[in-house]
């Protein structure tokens, strides 16, 4: 399917480029080649959403293998602390009450 989807786009890329060289190299049939231009572009809209879902979901791996894919830990530095220096107005006790 996503060959199909694949060669489709690249078939109207084409489309769509020899549409537009048409229209600025051939003035003589501007109306053939500016028609044939804006339907390439209509079916490049059309058919980008599935292009695009098809490219995501062949990104999703349905069965992870283990042997490729390590676990990975985060480490927790725990000697992170905030120094508090006393004042001499400091009360005791949270929320000095």
């Amino acid at each position: 399917m996503k060959r199909l989807f694949q060669t489709l786009a690249g078939l109207i890329t084409l489309w769509v480029l020899g549409g537009f060289l048409g229209v600025m190299l051939d003035p003589a049939r501007a109306y053939f080649w500016t028609q044939s231009l804006m339907w390439g572009l209509l079916s490049s809209v059309i058919l980008a959403p599935a292009l695009i879902f098809v490219e995501i979901s062949g990104l999703a791996d349905p069965k992870p293998s283990t042997s490729t894919r390590s676990t990975q830990f985060f480490e927790v530095d725990e000697n992170v602390g905030i120094r508090r220096t006393k004042s001499p107005t400091d009360k005791t006790g949270w929320p000095y009450s």
